[in-house]
């Protein structure tokens, strides 16, 4: 676990966030300007696609974390612990991303459909990077405690709640959204509301557990 902590394991790892940066930014950039493709819209409407919104989320904490993961390439101090809890609420996003695609929307809607074009990087590549920059890059001021999974779940809980409005109170008749991720299929989307927070607690848990592992045994 020495390599980690080494000048050249951080300065991967920030390579590593910058590329997660330059994708995200850069798919949703193109994107909002291309022809669609299947269940992509064009333009700001976009940002109605959780995928888009983990995504930029992770990328949001990873820029804020670059100053100070230069500082640490440089002296070797250890990152403020705003930047992990915000990391640890992107990655923890971005993660129920993969994980949503992989067991849900690759089944039921075609996995050539979830990793064509930009959704590839969106979808898989970026989460895959980030978690590895949130797992491996470990060392902040302390260590992440169970309670600080709950801002793990404030993305999804948040996004939750407006999908719930914009599907099921407004509808898309009155100028809502439609129901693409089929959550509420029969009405039961308080049955997805419960799984996909329960999906992100578990994740957060998982990926602290993961996190602060490896941060212990390379002191």
């Amino acid at each position: 676990m020495s390599f980690i902590k080494s000048k050249t394991s951080r300065a991967v790892f920030v390579f590593i966030d910058l590329s997660v940066i330059a994708l995200v930014f850069t798919c949703t950039f193109t994107d909002a300007f291309t022809a669609d493709r299947a269940l992509w819209n064009t333009g700001l409407r976009r940002l109605v696609f959780y995928t888009v919104e983990s995504n930029l989320l992770a990328a949001a904490a990873l820029l804020a974390a670059l100053p100070f993961k230069l500082k640490r390439w440089r002296d070797g101090s250890e990152l403020p612990f705003f930047c992990t809890l915000l990391t640890f609420a992107g990655v923890t996003s971005t993660t129920i991303t993969f994980m949503t695609v992989i067991c849900f929307l690759g089944p039921t809607m075609g996995y050539g459909t979830m990793y064509v074009g930009n959704s590839f990087f969106l979808h898989l590549v970026c989460p895959v990077l980030a978690a590895l920059s949130f797992v491996f890059d470990a060392q902040s001021e302390k260590k992440l405690k169970m309670p600080h999974i709950a801002v793990s779940l404030i993305p999804t809980a948040v996004y939750g709640v407006v999908y719930f409005i914009m599907v099921v109170v407004i509808g898309k008749q009155n100028g809502g959204w439609d129901d693409f991720y089929g959550f509420n299929r029969g009405g039961l989307w308080y049955v997805s509301y419960i799984v996909m927070l329960g999906a992100a607690f578990l994740i957060g848990a998982l990926l602290r557990l993961a996190h602060n592992a490896v941060e212990k045994r390379i002191g």
